[in-house]
């Protein structure tokens, strides 16, 4: 519980995974500097600040300028990516255990194992 009240590691830690503010102790998410350095990151970071400074007047500038919209967007496609991945490689195993399964259930081993009596 110590790291969430070090502003150095905080700091670190939001520049990189700006979500990760929501795990910042209260005072960190009350301070601007590292609410803005967690924005940079990912924008829906300044949901994770202090109340007081979800609705800083300055903040909500930043939140709703193009460059964050933009970053929004870049944010949204590549979760949208990785999401198509993943159910590519999710279908690829089914596959892959379902042909399995067909090929043990013909009585195919694939030529992998051998019976006693062949290797006598």
């Amino acid at each position: 519980h110590e790291l969430r009240g070090n502003r150095a590691v905080v700091l670190a830690a939001v520049s990189t995974r700006g979500l990760a503010l929501r795990w910042a102790s209260p005072e960190l998410r009350d301070d601007e500097e590292v609410v803005r350095k967690a924005m940079e990151s990912h924008p829906e970071a300044l949901w994770e600040a202090s109340g007081r400074l979800r609705y800083d007047k300055q903040l909500r500038e930043i939140y709703d300028s193009g460059a964050m919209q933009a970053r929004r967007r870049k944010i949204k496609t590549d979760l949208e990516k990785e999401e198509e991945l993943e159910k590519q490689a999710v279908a690829a195993i089914q596959a892959e255990c379902d042909s399995d399964l067909l090929s043990e259930e013909s009585g195919d081993d694939g030529g992998n194992y051998s019976s006693e009596s062949e290797n006598e």
